[in-house]
């Protein structure tokens, strides 16, 4: 199967995934994602807000706040993109497409160090 025909059927495996499927499977990734030991040292989670079927990684995002790490999330300027520094999660409204993103336009992270989360439809072992 070409790169774009699984795209497509991985595509429509999540939009047909229901709200309560997409929150147990979410539950499980934050609990393997605090189990890991990138997670334990990191001082910093650059993350992201969830967006239709995207991962609900907003309890994982809190948990990381709760276990004094610092939290950055993504807000769109145009063609531009800049993680932010969040320490409450309700403080997020739409921005572009839709997406939550800060209200606020700072701090601006700037943790070189810090563990990413990224959503993507499909990795396979080599990432």
């Amino acid at each position: 199967m070409d790169k774009k025909a699984l795209r497509a059927e991985i595509r429509a495996k999540k939009r047909a995934m229901t709200e309560t499927e997409i929150e147990a499977a979410s539950r499980r990734l934050g609990e393997l994602f605090a189990d890991c030991e990138e997670y334990r040292q990191a001082k910093t989670i650059y993350g992201y807000l969830p967006y239709n079927q995207e991962v609900r990684t907003t309890p994982l995002l809190e948990q990381a706040i709760r276990d004094g790490k610092r939290v950055a999330v993504p807000k769109c300027y145009g063609d531009e993109m800049k993680f932010i520094y969040l320490d409450d999660l309700t403080k997020v409204e739409p921005g572009y497409a839709n997406i939550p993103e800060p209200i606020a336009d700072g701090p601006i992270a700037d943790d070189p160090t810090a563990l990413v989360l990224m959503p993507g439809l499909a990795f396979d072992p080599e990432g």
